[in-house]
């Protein structure tokens, strides 16, 4: 039997380490090849490589137009992509044979790996040769300072390369045996370090450890560069601190847990984002670098780096990208016009304390300190006058979640007990510490910095609404003597309402608040003995479809809810005698609904119905509400999952979780199909909102080929409407989506609806669609009609994207619009009593309608 060979890569950022830690394993008896040279001047530091794999890697980056230094080379996966990727491998597997023909245990570094390791793993795969890994590690700081001295690189560029390079170097050596090592620790123990490598990777025997004496007293006097502590004003400079302290626990031996992995997937995709919204955008300054030598004055440095991490913000809030650019346009304005300013500004002491907490709020997880304010303040009212108003005081305070990135808060609008806005913006009384911003046009807002206090007059029987997003700190509302903490803090952008009454309420009367609705439901469910009840947001039209279907009149609550009002919603389901809790979907602020829920009824069973896919995980809505819900169900919290996408709750399992798969569907069955109407042929499209899962243009290009058609577009914007009518399409069009209790007649009106989406879960549409006689086509990416070959055939599109298929199969249903319905109509008995029976099992017994 064939020695298995084994190649040990030694990869990492340049002036790391790795050239020392290789000469060391030189030293000692491993082999780098026949070109492996030692430097010819008096320091051999950072020189030991070999020629020509230096070449080999050098060629192929050459050949592709980048250089190691660039800061876009994201991870390294994009190189088994590019167009020369064989003839790339070739040359590798070329080199590896000329240069270790005979080895079985040999070691290859250079820094231009970390761009193209992917190219070389692979090529040891090909060779059959296992590889494992030395990932020498330093301190962004000192790289960074030893990076301008060498090649006068600014210290943005240098931390970006830093960063692409470590947590790229961590991303794809996952799944092989590696080892990361420290430059202090090489320094202060290069025997130790290398009894580690050798113990971890060499085979027994085949070297010693001695290290040679002029390697050792190379190593014992390193050179002093930038201070490392000397990072975290800038958001690039905090997020290469977090990415180096998960570095060093790594380095001494501690295994890697889920959260580690799960941080540093998350510094990695932040990264990302900085690197295209920035340094994309600065390309062309980025190629001057090398050539800077020019010192920046303090102020300019100072607000440049504030603009960085404004860009950074712009594209991680989407959903507040207003807000952001309107700060960016105001540092770009500042940049310009404050440079004579400052100077006299740093002399006051506002300006000393205010410089303090700024710096304090852009450290990671330390938010500012909000300071109070001393004076008491006037009553700012800011309705337009013609109602009832009381008293109450907002006022910022600090976050408990370290993931906060600053301290503000944005009020977006006040409502009286009607639902309606009782602000007149055109008032201008509030208090020079609190701005007036506008999102968009028309639409304003407050927002208060980490010095600010507000004593607001309200409606005494009505809501706030605020801004949370991952900038947000937390506020007290105070009314009399009675104060309520709200943390504003959310990974993503959404909003939260909090009733005025529940700020003059003891928690007592907070607790049994109740609207009409909320009684009217409690009562319904008290007075039918539940065993099961369920609770989904309205807005969710899929999602509350398939709750309803499963467990009938469902409590509904909308993703907005705070502390308080969470506490008041698990009240009001102990209230309801039910022993279960089906929760529909995941909503983030659903999850203190779920925590009180376990803490008042610990007996409480509790599932959470899962209808997404892993496509959506590169949504920040969809990742994070994945990653909690496993963690609760972790907790117990959570009792089970119920995946309605086959093939999630196999992957959740494995991880430790509780997950089942459970199919949604409509449990109304049609009689017959719908009868067709005189005139054009009407299909329906239809959506909630133009996202790209549910792309209209591929089904309106194929309605284009057919001939007396009248497409009714619903739920899409004006860009569908736009494509329509350049393609001579017959439309009606409506942009905003039809109300859920109007659906079923609407997809009734129609002779064909389609819903050839991307990616979903098990779409309810098409069940809903044919549930009142009607056709549905649907895309290729859920397990409906797969043990139905008639259905399949007809109804799943094979090829979503292409208009050809989508016109053929329309043609095809059309034709046998009879024969589709009644073929569901059988189908459907026995689909529906297989979901009942997955549901009375879930359940423990309790049947669909929960009963």
């Amino acid at each position: 039997m064939p020695i298995q060979k084994f190649c040990l890569f030694v990869t990492g950022m340049r002036f790391s380490g790795a050239s020392t830690v290789s000469a060391m394993l030189a030293t000692a008896g491993v082999d780098f090849g026949k070109t492996w040279v030692k430097p010819s001047g008096d320091s051999p530091k950072d020189h030991h490589a070999n020629r020509h794999i230096g070449d080999c890697n050098e060629a192929i980056l050459n050949e592709w137009g980048i250089s190691w230094d660039s800061p876009l080379c994201l991870g390294g996966e994009w190189v088994l992509q590019k167009q020369h990727s064989d003839s790339s491998l070739t040359r590798i597997k070329e080199c590896i044979v000329a240069e270790f023909g005979g080895s079985t245990f040999f070691a290859i570094q250079d820094p231009r790996l970390c761009a193209l390791l992917p190219l070389w793993v692979k090529t040891c795969i090909q060779l059959d040769i296992q590889a494992g890994f030395v990932v020498p590690l330093r301190h962004p700081a000192e790289v960074a300072g030893i990076l301008r001295e060498q090649y006068r690189f600014s210290r943005s560029k240098s931390l970006a390369i830093w960063l692409n390079h470590c947590l790229g170097v961590e991303r794809m050596t996952r799944t092989h045996p590696r080892l990361f090592t420290l430059f202090e620790d090489v320094v202060a123990h290069p025997k130790t370090i290398l009894d580690d490598i050798l113990e971890t990777f060499a085979p027994a025997g085949g070297t010693n450890s001695k290290i040679a004496e002029e390697h050792e007293a190379m190593i014992k006097s390193p050179p002093a560069h930038a201070d490392s502590e000397d990072l975290g004003d800038t958001c690039l400079e905090s997020l290469a601190v977090k990415s180096y302290k998960v570095f060093q626990r790594l380095s001494g031996r501690e295994a890697m847990t889920e959260d580690d992995l799960a941080l540093l997937d998350s510094l990695f995709d932040r990264h990302q984002v900085m690197c295209r919204s920035f340094f994309v955008e600065e390309s062309k300054q980025l190629s001057s670098f090398p050539h800077e030598s020019a010192e920046p004055r303090v102020e300019s440095a100072l607000l440049a780096q504030e603009m960085d991490q404004l860009r950074w913000e712009l594209q991680q809030a989407q959903h507040d990208k207003y807000s952001i650019a309107s700060r960016l346009t105001q540092t770009q304005q500042a940049l310009e016009t404050a440079l004579s300013e400052i100077a006299a500004m740093k002399s006051t002491f506002v300006w000393r304390n205010a410089e303090r907490i700024r710096r304090l709020k852009k450290r990671p997880g330390k938010p500012a300190p909000i300071a109070s304010v001393p004076e008491k303040a006037a009553v700012v009212n800011l309705t337009h006058g013609t109602c009832p108003i009381t008293e109450i005081t907002i006022q910022l305070r600090e976050t408990t979640n370290n993931q906060s990135g600053g301290g503000e808060a944005w009020l977006l609008d006040l409502f009286d007990e009607a639902g309606d806005s009782i602000v007149d913006w055109q008032r201008s009384d509030l208090p020079a510490s609190i701005e007036r911003k506008e999102l968009e046009p028309g639409r304003n807002t407050i927002f208060f910095s980490s010095l600010s206090q507000l004593r607001l007059a309200v409606h005494p029987h009505g809501e706030l609404l605020f801004l949370c997003h991952p900038w947000s700190c937390s506020i007290e509302l105070t009314s009399g003597e009675r104060a309520v903490l709200i943390d504003l803090y959310s990974p993503v952008s959404r909003h939260l309402r909090v009733a005025v009454p529940d700020l003059m309420q003891n928690e007592s009367e907070r607790l049994g608040r109740f609207s009409d609705n909320q009684r009217q439901w409690l009562e319904r469910m008290q007075k039918s003995s539940r065993t099961v009840v369920s609770i989904v947001n309205p807005d969710w039209r899929g999602v509350r479809s398939a709750t309803e279907n499963l467990v009938a009149d469902p409590l509904l609550i909308e993703d907005n809810l705070n502390a308080v009002s969470a506490r008041r919603v698990a009240h009001l389901l102990c209230q309801s005698g039910a022993k279960q809790f089906f929760f529909g979907g995941f909503p983030i602020s659903y999850e203190p609904v779920l925590t009180q829920l376990k803490k008042s009824k610990p007996e409480a069973i509790t599932t959470v119905f899962w209808l997404s896919s892993f496509l959506q995980s590169n949504e920040d809505y969809t990742w994070y509400a994945l990653r909690r819900l496993h963690d609760l169900n972790k907790k117990g919290i959570i009792d089970t999952i119920a995946m309605a996408k086959k093939g999630m709750a196999e992957v959740f399992t494995k991880i430790g979780g509780n997950a089942e798969f459970l199919p949604s569907y409509v449990n109304r069955i049609p009689e017959k199909a719908g009868t067709r109407r005189n005139g054009d042929i009407r299909i329906g499209i239809w959506a909630l909102a133009p996202i790209w899962r549910k792309s209209p243009y591929a089904m309106l290009a194929a309605t284009a080929l057919l001939e007396g058609v009248t497409v009714h577009l619903v739920g899409q914007d004006s860009r569908a409407l736009e494509f329509a009518r350049f393609f001579d399409i017959n439309v009606e069009y409506r942009e905003d989506p039809l109300p859920q209790d109007e659906m079923p007649q609407a997809l009734a009106d129609m002779d064909l609806n389609l819903y050839v989406t991307l990616s979903e879960c098990c779409p309810m549409l098409p069940l809903e669609s044919l549930s009142v006689g009607v056709p549905c086509l649907f895309g290729p990416n859920s397990h409906l009609f797969e043990d139905h070959a008639y259905l399949y055939s007809r109804l799943v599109v094979p090829y979503p994207d292409r208009s050809d298929v989508i016109h053929k199969m329309i043609i095809v249903a059309l034709r046998e619009r009879e024969r589709i319905v009644d073929e569901y109509r059988s189908y459907a008995k026995l689909y529906n009593t297989s979901v009942q029976s997955a549901f009375a099992s879930l359940c423990g017994g309790a049947g669909v309608d929960a009963r």
